[in-house]
This record gives C-alpha cells, structure tokens and sequence, in this order.
C-alpha cells in the first residue's frame, strides 16, 4: 500500500514545449540570415552595380525559395 499522499509534482510540460518552439524560431530566423547573406555575396560577385533591378529581383526570388 502506498501512504504517500504527496502529489508528482514535476516540471510542467508548457515549459518545455515553449522553449522548443522558441529554439525552433531563432534556428529559422537564423537560416534566412544566413541564405540572405549567401544570396547578397553572390549577387554582388555576379550582378555589375548597373543592374540594381535584377539583383533585387534574384534577392526576392531567393525570399521565395527560402520560405517556399
């Protein structure tokens, strides 16, 4: 027979849960800095300064192939 009345009391699982999600954003956030990163570098080396208008247009494709 068990006589202890005393509840298990451990730690509650939100906690941990929350801090899952938290480390999962801040791993996401810190792959979209990185592949934007990547993204200007090449972009830099490939694109001359006159074309401003492409070089935007490969940096919101790659947005889209990040997030996609």
């Amino acid at each position: 027979m068990n006589q202890n009345n005393m509840p298990n009391v451990g730690v509650t699982p939100d906690v941990k849960a929350r801090m899952k999600v938290f480390l999962f954003y801040v791993a996401d956030i810190v792959l979209v800095l990185v592949w934007c990163g990547v993204a200007m570098i090449i972009a830099n080396l490939v694109f001359p300064d006159s074309r401003a208008g492409i070089n935007w247009l490969f940096q919101g494709i790659n947005l889209v192939l990040r997030f996609g």
